[in-house]
């Protein structure tokens, strides 16, 4: 409820955690770099005595959504996962005025609030979310310029996906919206599991409820409007693992609905991918195992993880 919100903001502003004079510190980029369903991402400069560190703000879209929901659930999933190397990390929290009515970009206001007042839980208030920037950019892109990535590289990527699943799982969440554009790429070159904003509780009955998901990616139960839990997350990750091998979709199709109806056949083929080579078997056993019709005999991340290792 607008209370235990309230105090919520109370204890992340009493903390620090809070920066109502956002645009002293910090630089944003005209446009954003990507936008989705809950907001849109810009790249920024947060100043600090060493100079400026690059960032990524990602302001909440209030217009699809009640801004104290999103706020609520993305700070407290990235905050639950912040000590996990493969899950993006939460930096801060930013609340400015004067919403941009389409981007959710605020506008510099010199008069921003210092403390938590009444008014910061209505839509007179745009809140962002401050993260690590990953430079390298997303697995989306990576695939269109390079293609299938090399072997070595293709079963750390998945790896290191499968443990950032693997924890959220653990902690009785799901992420509902694993593809190559929400998997960015670390300093290493290693997974980042990143956009939280549609991940639910699995007990939440209300959020569970609704069918979310990208064509290509989402699992059948999810497109049949079935119940389901965090192996929708799983069948989604041997999707995932599939294009990182083979440099394709192993559901393809001229649009969404082809592509739907090819996932609800989940008919993969495991045949030699471009060059010549051929799937591991681990690789082999481990989408096998998450791609699977059915939910009860799909595979769960941490299992998935298993075979690859």
């Amino acid at each position: 409820d607008s209370g235990s919100f309230q105090s919520l903001l109370l204890e992340l502003g009493s903390r620090g955690a809070i920066r109502w004079d956002f645009h002293c510190d910090y630089r944003l980029s005209e446009k954003p770099v990507a936008s989705g369903f809950s907001g849109a991402v810009y790249t920024g400069e947060a100043r600090s005595r060493a100079g400026y560190q690059k960032v990524a703000v990602k302001y909440l879209n209030q217009n699809r959504q009640n801004p104290e929901e999103l706020i609520r659930s993305e700070v407290g999933f990235l905050a639950q996962c912040r000590a996990h190397p493969n899950i993006i990390r939460l930096l801060g929290v930013v609340c400015s005025q004067a919403a941009g009515a389409d981007t959710g970009k605020p506008e510099s206001s010199e008069d921003d609030s210092s403390e938590v007042e009444a008014g910061a839980t209505t839509g007179t208030k745009t809140w962002g979310c401050v993260m690590e920037f990953c430079e390298r950019g997303d697995l989306q892109m990576l695939l269109k310029t390079q293609g299938a990535l090399p072997r070595e590289d293709a079963f750390a990527m998945a790896c290191g996906l499968m443990s950032a699943l693997s924890h959220l799982h653990f902690l009785r969440v799901v992420h509902r919206d694993v593809k190559a554009e929400n998997v960015l790429l670390g300093s290493q070159g290693q997974a980042i599991l990143a956009d939280f904003g549609t991940a639910a509780y699995l007990h939440d009955d209300v959020a569970m409820a609704k069918r979310l998901g990208s064509p290509g990616y989402a699992a059948p139960e999810i497109i049949n409007g079935e119940p389901y839990g965090v192996k929708v997350d799983a069948f989604s990750s041997g999707v995932l693992l599939y294009l990182m091998f083979s440099g394709r979709l192993p559901f393809p199709g001229p649009s969404p609905a082809a592509r739907v109806r090819q996932t609800m056949r989940c008919n993969v083929k495991l045949t030699a991918v471009k060059g010549g080579r051929s799937f591991p078997i681990a690789m082999q056993v481990a989408v096998c195992c998450c791609c699977c019709r059915c939910r009860y005999n799909c595979c769960c991340c941490s299992g998935a993880k298993a075979r690859l290792s």
